[in-house]
């Protein structure tokens, strides 16, 4: 499923905190890690020491990616526009996976590496999973648990029935073997939608919504999941978050285009708002 990923990293002591994600990503399946730093000479100026500093922290996060289980990690430093040099070594390579770091109640507004993770999420072929640190419980913002020890602990799986929610779907169905992985599936009737129809033809969705979440549901269970499924009629955005908030997964799982407004290069926007408020690590399928 995801043997090969891609994991551009700052070089700051919070993102040192992110490396004890992937003893998890393991269990999925992980086989290499490439841990990726760019220089910005705009930031830096080119200066030596700071070249030499990068080069020796990826050699020392290396180590600690080996003792954590990863069978193969490679180092990467380069120099130039973070932005370019991330997609192009995507495009090069034969990646299934891209991680990003974050932190903070907002997941878009506090991703480590900034616009250039916004890029990286909008332009990336592959699925891209957004990590998050939690604010420790009674302490300043300043201080953060990491949580991605158990990103695979509790998922949900958001549906609204589209060809993006069936592609998230066939990558889900291979995450059954993971120990210890419960999952929920989540579908929202539309009330929007529903101002304009009939009671006939509202009964008639909802019965053919209901068939097929339930195909789903014993299709995971079958994969190994535990599996619960869910329907709530709600606006697709808040029925999501609320359900989110009220039963705290570790990961959401979402289809990057759903049957929402689309352009080639953009994000569903129901996608794009679950992305910048969910209460939780997202792994975004394209």
């Amino acid at each position: 499923m995801f043997r090969k990923v891609l994991f551009p990293v700052v070089l700051t002591h919070k993102m040192e905190n992110y490396l004890s994600c992937i003893s998890d990503m393991v269990k999925a399946g992980v086989e290499q890690v490439d841990l990726m730093h760019v220089v910005d000479l705009h930031d830096t100026y080119g200066d030596p020491k700071i070249v030499e500093f990068a080069k020796e922290t990826l050699t020392k996060w290396k180590k600690r990616l080996v003792e954590a289980g990863v069978a193969k990690v490679e180092t990467y430093l380069e120099e130039g526009n973070p932005t370019e040099e991330i997609l192009r070594r995507l495009e090069e390579e034969d990646y299934s996976l891209v991680m990003l770091g974050s932190r903070g109640s907002n997941l878009f507004k506090r991703l480590f590496l900034g616009s250039v993770a916004e890029n990286v999420l909008h332009h990336a072929r592959q699925p891209v999973l957004l990590l998050r640190n939690y604010p420790c419980e009674g302490k300043e913002e300043a201080s953060y648990s990491l949580t991605c020890n158990s990103v695979f602990d509790r998922i949900l799986y958001v549906t609204d029935l589209s060809e993006g929610a069936k592609k998230a779907l066939s990558y889900l169905e291979k995450m059954g073997d993971i120990p210890g992985a419960t999952l929920d599936i989540l579908h929202v009737h539309d009330t929007r939608a529903m101002e304009y129809m009939s009671t006939e033809k509202i009964q008639e969705i909802s019965t053919e919504e209901e068939r097929q979440i339930e195909q789903i549901r014993k299709n995971l269970a079958e994969n190994g999941f535990k599996v619960e499924a869910h329907i709530v009629e709600d606006h697709p955005v808040a029925g999501i978050l609320k359900y989110a908030e009220e039963k705290k997964p570790s990961l959401l799982v979402i289809g990057a285009k759903g049957k929402s407004r689309l352009l080639e290069m953009m994000l569903g926007s129901v996608t794009e708002t679950i992305i910048h408020k969910a209460p939780c690590s997202v792994l975004v399928i394209r």
